[in-house]
């Protein structure tokens, strides 16, 4: 009799450590997951995620502007008709660093989504052609946005180096929008970076 509740209380003391050690990895996989948004660094489980740009302030803006084509719009630069970011990306082991661009309307904005295209370049690669905003899928990370490009930064090793990605996001009207009214147009985004791992 003894024997059994011995073997009982050993048991249970088996069972009691075993869920605690599923406890513990449950919060240490809940605690990775993470957002990161401009001038923010959010340091994860065993990495980080950081946005620079180089702006005054987190928007892209049309103000008063013609309709062009997609040829024009991908060829705009300067000052206002570019918004240059920055993604920085570290691990302290092998790790894969998944991240979100996504763009958030203004209120202000007079234009509607199906009038304004956007233009992303990584490193001076295309990484997504031109596009309507109205034809960009819904955010499941950031509520009230819309996906631009989704993509990740692969540690193989523990001590590699931080990744830096240069990105270019370009706006413009759309050549087939009527502007007839008279009346000053003007649409403005913020684009955001997130970083959740599911």
């Amino acid at each position: 009799m003894e024997q059994n509740s011995a073997a009982k209380k050993l048991l249970l003391s088996v069972l009691a450590v075993a869920i605690l050690i599923i406890a513990a990895v449950g919060l240490s996989f809940a605690a990775y997951a993470a957002t990161s948004d401009f001038k923010k660094t959010n340091a994860l489980t065993t990495g980080t995620i950081m946005v620079s740009y180089t702006q005054p302030d987190n928007a892209i803006y049309i103000d008063n502007a013609l309709p062009m084509d997609d040829a024009q719009g991908k060829a705009l630069t300067g000052p206002n008709k570019t918004f240059d970011f920055v993604v920085s990306t570290g691990a302290s082991n092998a790790l894969t660093v998944p991240y979100e661009i996504s763009i958030t309307k203004v209120e202000t904005s007079t234009l509607n989504d199906d009038e304004v295209k956007v233009y992303l370049t990584k490193e001076g690669e295309e990484v997504t052609e031109p596009v309507k905003l109205s034809e960009l899928k819904e955010s499941s990370i950031r509520s009230g946005s819309k996906v631009l490009y989704k993509t990740e930064d692969v540690y193989k090793t523990s001590g590699e180096d931080a990744k830096t990605t240069n990105y270019v996001l370009r706006m413009w009207i759309d050549k087939d929008t009527q502007i007839s009214d008279g009346t000053s147009k003007e649409y403005k985004l913020k684009v955001n970076v997130d970083s959740v791992v599911k």
